[in-house]
């Protein structure tokens, strides 16, 4: 089943390979340079053939490990600044690689970012967390978080899907005058 996992994006611990400036992710030739694993690199052709991939990051502390070990592809991760949703993307697949976040976040002091997730494309935009939506989220994200089975039923029972309440619930879907509005 599809889980929901939320991030902040004000934290230091959770680095993406996306933006809301328009960042269009990672080159994969760029990439297969910094992979030590080549089969990696055929998966993320396979999975990439436009050339293009999409990375998030954590870095390893306990608490990020477990959550980026109950993740799974086809789940989501939801990014949040103040109270709105700023990006949306399905995970298409995971791997610990310290090489990688560390020579795609290069300029990072500190431990690397190595609980990696790659995405689909991200949609990004600004969708205002309303007290209309609690049914299906809380307005606070903290660092790094798996959504409560009961809000992500909520959303499957109300959009049939996790990716229908992303197009349709928050509107990323809809030209931003047409979305939540506080």
């Amino acid at each position: 089943m599809e889980n929901v996992f939320i991030f902040s994006s004000d934290v230091e611990t959770i680095k993406t390979g996306y933006s809301d400036e328009g960042q269009k992710g990672h080159g994969i030739e760029r990439v297969s340079t910094l992979v030590e694993e080549r089969d990696l690199v055929e998966r993320l052709r396979n999975i990439y053939p436009l050339g293009r991939c999409f990375i998030w990051g954590a870095q390893e502390t306990e608490d990020n490990y477990l959550l980026w070990l109950e993740m799974e592809a086809e789940d989501f991760i939801l990014g949040v600044r103040g109270r709105s949703i700023i990006s949306a993307a399905r995970i298409l697949m995971k791997q610990k690689a310290p090489g990688l976040a560390a020579g795609v976040w290069d300029s990072e002091a500190g431990a690397p970012f190595s609980l990696i997730c790659f995405m689909d494309e991200p949609l990004t935009g600004e969708a205002a967390i309303e007290p209309s939506m609690s049914r299906y989220l809380d307005a606070g994200a903290g660092e790094f978080k798996k959504l409560a089975a009961e809000k992500r039923d909520c959303m499957l029972s109300d959009y049939a899907s996790i990716s229908n309440f992303v197009r349709l619930g928050l509107g990323f879907d809809f030209p931003f005058s047409l979305r939540h509005s506080e």
